[in-house]
């Protein structure tokens, strides 16, 4: 099977080639890690940054090459307007550092829900992320960020533009797709021979069992993305399209064609080259299996799929969505934690986490009790608009179907 297809699609980045030089290393003092990376310039010289050490399915863990840029990374947006379900949004706020714990706050500006509300509020709206900082202390640390406008006595604002592209990338790997999604499970079920050599799991019978470690919370992934990546990159891939770690994704296929979809991240890989004459015979044994548990609690995942004696629209297979990852991260915030760095030496080997947060789970949380019961039947109009979900009971007797939000709908804070 040809695991590569087009994408084509419009992304989200962050624009900040062309930030004044005080104003980048404010930025990079704000969010450690998420422009730069040890061995690249840092936001304060005085200062030791504890930062992760990769990106994502960067594959450079396992290569003499650096990691991949920043300007490489991007949010899918679900059409040309822009919409990425304020994915960017988390994504920026996961690298803030311990300075801004529960003070600070970011929104899409551009967003067309946020326009009226943001005008009202006194933001100048536009493609633009707004940062709300609840502490006047924070001033004098990163005032070099802009100031937009002081609120009350105790609080200021600045905002951070971004810019959205249309691409066409041929040969990427899109885990949107459900025809790629059982080619990522069948190739890298047991790792990828002879390089990587992945501990055996009888849980993974899916795609969406792997999930846990590839959404894991930890800042830049861990050594099984790193491995991903480098094989993908490998293979001749130029992009991989993945579920974001920080918000809820959900696909909507309708007659095996992608209708909808958010919560996903680009990463780009063309025009870099990766692997050395001495890294080509490197082997990775990886003692990790994939339904390792996760940092956050109460996830669901819900699948389109047939199970046995079960009835389902064949049209409908192949949608999918998790629940909980973003209400997960908005706790977390809200109760002090923080993913980012310390203003200290050192490397960041962890999430950290205010004591007493759970960190571990008996059993896999991507699965409830009712969840295995339950399949989400996602059905689409003649005119390719999707309709509203329907969600079918499959515990036995007739279908108790339940109207709800239309599938595609943009996930959104409250």
């Amino acid at each position: 099977m040809q695991p590569f297809s087009t994408f084509r699609a419009t992304v989200k980045r962050l624009v900040s080639s062309g930030l004044e030089r005080e104003r980048l290393l404010a930025f990079r003092a704000v969010f450690p890690g998420f422009l730069g990376l040890p061995g690249e310039a840092r936001g304060r010289a005085q200062r030791a940054l504890a930062q992760p050490g990769r990106r994502r399915y960067s594959g450079a863990l396992f290569a003499v090459a650096p990691p991949l840029s920043r300007a490489r990374y991007a949010s899918v947006c679900v059409d040309a307007s822009g919409e990425d379900g304020e994915g960017l949004c988390r994504e920026l706020r996961a690298y803030a550092s311990a300075l801004t714990r529960g003070k600070l706050y970011i929104g899409d500006l551009g967003r067309a829900e946020s326009t009226l509300q943001g005008r009202r509020g006194g933001w100048s709206v536009g493609k633009r992320l707004g940062l709300h900082f609840d502490d006047l202390a924070l001033f004098d640390e990163f005032q070099a960020l802009g100031v937009e406008t002081r609120v009350g006595r105790n609080a200021w604002r600045t905002h951070l533009d971004y810019a959205l592209e249309d691409v066409c990338i041929p040969d990427t790997v899109d885990l949107r797709l459900p025809d790629t999604q059982e080619w990522f499970f069948r190739t890298f079920r047991h790792g990828f021979e002879p390089f990587w050599r992945k501990r055996a799991d009888a849980g993974v019978q899916r795609f969406h069992d792997m999930l846990p470690t590839l959404m894991t919370a930890e800042l830049g992934g861990n050594a099984a993305t790193d491995a991903v990546g480098r094989v993908l990159r490998a293979l001749g891939a130029r992009a991989f399209v993945y579920p974001s770690a920080r918000s809820d994704p959900d696909a909507i296929v309708h007659r095996g064609t992608l209708r909808a979809a958010v919560g996903f991240n680009l990463v780009e890989f063309q025009g870099v080259s990766l692997l050395g004459d001495d890294e080509q015979h490197m082997v990775f044994d990886d003692p990790e299996p994939w339904s390792t548990s996760v940092f956050w609690p109460r996830l669901r995942c819900e699948v389109a799929e047939l199970g046995k004696g079960e009835e389902l629209p064949r049209p409908f297979l192949g949608s999918w969505r998790l629940r909980g990852v973003r209400d997960a991260h908005e706790r977390f915030w809200q109760q002090g934690g923080h993913l980012g760095a310390e203003y200290d030496a050192g490397e960041q080997t962890a999430v950290r986490a205010r004591p007493g947060l759970p960190r571990t789970f008996e059993r896999s949380p991507w699965q409830s009790e009712r969840a295995p019961r339950t399949r989400e039947a996602v059905p689409a109009r003649a005119d390719d608009t999707p309709a509203p979900s329907t969600r079918v009971d499959v515990s036995g007797g007739p279908a108790n179907v339940q109207r709800e939000r239309a599938p595609g709908a943009p996930v959104t804070d409250r």
